[in-house]
């Protein structure tokens, strides 16, 4: 039995337009019949899990929400795709903790990240383009050095 479903309230963001989410069933801290944030379609937001869209936070693109991530607020990720020896989907993103990364089946820290580019790609053009993307991350998140 699926978690949740699209409801038909949606809003246009930047010509996109995402579809409220509703809860179908008990599950961590979100109630049957809950109204969540907004996501573009199911790709989204995983139906496994405890994973939840909150309030009236945004979800699209090629975002994936899973596992027990939870989004709210005003969400600071940064989704790329078509990058490594993959053309993976990549999604860094803020948590309480730390800065988490999400490519093709890595999921860690960013740190762990950039130890994992340099072993599985060494000094190829797959690796500067990850590096190259680690610094934007860097910027973007306000990273010391």
């Amino acid at each position: 039995m699926k978690k949740y479903e699209l409801t038909d309230e949606t809003i246009e963001v930047y010509g996109t337009a995402l579809h409220r989410i509703k809860a179908l069933k008990d599950f961590g801290n979100v109630k049957k019949g809950e109204l969540g944030g907004y996501v573009e379609s199911e790709r989204n937001l995983s139906q496994e899990g405890n994973c939840w869209v909150y309030g009236n936070a945004w979800v699209y693109g090629n975002a994936e929400v899973y596992d027990n991530a939870k989004v709210c607020g005003n969400a600071d990720y940064i989704t790329i795709k078509g990058l490594g020896s993959k053309y993976r989907n990549t999604t860094i993103f803020r948590t309480k903790e730390n800065i988490a990364v999400k490519c093709g089946c890595f999921y860690g820290t960013l740190a762990e990240f950039v130890d994992k580019v340099k072993e599985t790609h060494g000094n190829s053009k797959f690796a500067k383009e990850y590096l190259a993307l680690i610094d934007l991350v860097k910027i973007h998140f306000e990273l010391e050095e």
